[in-house]
C-alpha cells in the first residue's frame, strides 16, 4: 500500500541524514538481515521489539496509520489531562468525592501509553521500510541475546570502533577494512555504497 506521506517525509529525513536506513542491511552492524529474519528470532524467544516509552509523536503516527489513529491518541492524552484538573477543581468547589477522578489520570496514562504502543507496534513489522524509520527515530529499539541495539548508541559505538579499523584497497577496486572486535566489512567502490551495504558485515566463523 502506497504512503505518500511516508514517501515525503523519507525523502525530507533522508536530505538531511543519508545513513537514514531504508532495509535492514542499510542498518550497519545490526544482527538480523531482514524483518522476516527478526521475526523468526521473536519467535525464537531470542529476540524482542521495545517501544521507548516515553516517545509519543503523533506526527509520526498520522504518517503511518492515519488520522484516526493520531486523533484518537491525541484525544486520549488530552483526558489523560482535563478529567483530573476537572476533579481537582470540582473537589474544592462542590465535593471531595471528585478526588476520586484523579484515578483517570493513572488509568488514562496506562490507555493512552497502551494505544500508542499498538499503533506503533503494528506499522513496525508491517514493512521492513516502517520498521527502520521507528528504528532511526528511536521510537522503538530491538533487545536480541540479552544486548540491546538502538540507533544512536550503535552509530556512536561503530564511531569510536571506525578509529580502530584497519583498511585496505584491493587492486579490484574493493575495500575491505578490519575492526578491533574482529567483524570486518568490504564494498566496491565503483558500484557505490549500496553493494557495501549488500555485502555487510561478516564474521570471524563465517556467520
Amino acid at each position: 500500500m502506497k504512503n505518500p506521506r511516508l514517501d515525503e517525509l523519507i525523502v525530507t529525513l533522508k536530505r538531511s541524514d543519508p545513513q537514514l536506513p531504508l532495509i535492514f542491511i542499510d542498518i550497519r552492524r545490526f544482527p538480523f538481515r531482514s524483518l522476516k529474519d527478526l521475526q523468526a528470532y521473536i519467535v525464537g524467544s531470542t529476540a524482542q521489539v521495545r517501544r521507548f516509552v516515553f516517545r509519543h509523536d503523533t506526527d509520526i503516527l498520522r504518517i503511518l496509520n492515519g488520522d484516526r489513529a493520531a486523533k484518537t491518541a491525541a484525544i486520549l492524552t488530552l483526558l489523560r489531562l482535563i478529567v483530573p484538573l476537572v476533579s481537582i477543581t470540582l473537589a474544592i468547589s462542590v465535593s471531595w468525592l471528585f478526588l476520586l477522578g484523579l484515578a483517570c489520570f493513572f488509568l488514562g496514562g496506562r490507555i493512552s501509553n497502551r494505544f500508542y504502543d499498538q499503533q506503533i507496534l503494528k506499522a513496525t513489522f508491517r514493512s521492513e521500510r516502517e520498521f527502520c524509520l521507528l528504528f532511526y527515530l528511536s521510537q522503538i529499539y530491538v533487545v536480541h541475546d540479552g544486548k540491546p541495539y538502538e540507533w544512536q548508541q550503535m552509530q556512536k559505538e561503530f564511531a569510536a570502533l571506525e578509529a580502530t579499523a584497519i583498511v585496505t584497497v584491493a587492486d579490484n577496486g574493493h575495500i575491505h577494512k578490519v575492526y578491533a572486535d574482529g567483524t570486518s566489512e568490504h564494498w566496491n567502490v565503483e558500484t557505490g555504497a549500496r553493494a557495501q551495504k549488500r555485502v555487510g558485515i561478516m564474521r570471524r566463523n563465517g556467520s
